[in-house]
């Protein structure tokens, strides 16, 4: 949890670096349109939660959801979320490790991120039977100088998993307040103000 909480203040800082290095490289306007959607100082705040992601499933049925980016033209530096499932007795689903070689249990990464300059400083499943809570944190930084920007719905990552119950829609939500997306300019775009940003698939 440590490492997951150093993670996101990199993510903060990051972004105000970046701010800070696009204002003092670009020549100071007069006025600066800022567009709605990406204001985040007083976000519209529309308290819409993430459709759950539909997903019917036999017990002992082996299924796959992929985290889907949907910030189309938008330069982005860094995104990070945690995905939660409460459970009353015993979880609902086991994730299937994607790289047994490393310790603990890791989700699949996106490879084409990789090449386009991503990198994963958290990638962790946790299982805490105590507080009956099954948690997925991943973090990705973009390092390039230009940052990323897609041009259409993009995985970052995939959760293979194995039903210990019969399912008619996923047990996973995203944890709002811990699931965010910084952009080149330093803007944090979250599931409060875009809620459909970061979601299930």
């Amino acid at each position: 949890m440590k490492a997951v909480a150093i993670v996101f203040a990199l993510i903060s800082l990051l972004g105000l670096y970046a701010l800070k290095t696009g204002i003092s490289r670009t020549p100071q306007p007069t006025a600066t349109p800022i567009t709605p959607a990406l204001e985040t100082s007083t976000p519209a705040v529309s308290n819409i939660p993430p459709s759950p992601h539909l997903l019917t499933l036999s017990r002992n049925a082996t299924g796959s959801a992929q985290v889907m980016l949907d910030a189309a033209g938008i330069n982005i530096s860094a995104v990070a979320f945690r995905l939660i499932h409460e459970f009353s007795a015993s979880s609902e689903i086991k994730i299937t490790d994607a790289d047994p070689k490393l310790s603990g249990i890791q989700v699949m990464v996106n490879p084409d991120l990789i090449d386009q300059g991503w990198v994963y400083p958290v990638n962790l499943v946790t299982v805490d039977t105590s507080s009956r809570k099954l948690t997925i944190d991943l973090s990705a930084i973009n390092i390039t100088p230009q940052g990323y920007t897609p041009s259409g719905p993009q995985a970052l990552a995939t959760l293979d998993f194995t039903a210990l119950r019969d399912l008619e829609e996923s047990p996973l939500s995203f944890d709002l307040a811990l699931t965010k997306v910084i952009t080149k300019k330093g803007d944090e775009l979250t599931l409060y103000n875009l809620p459909q940003i970061l979601y299930l698939k």
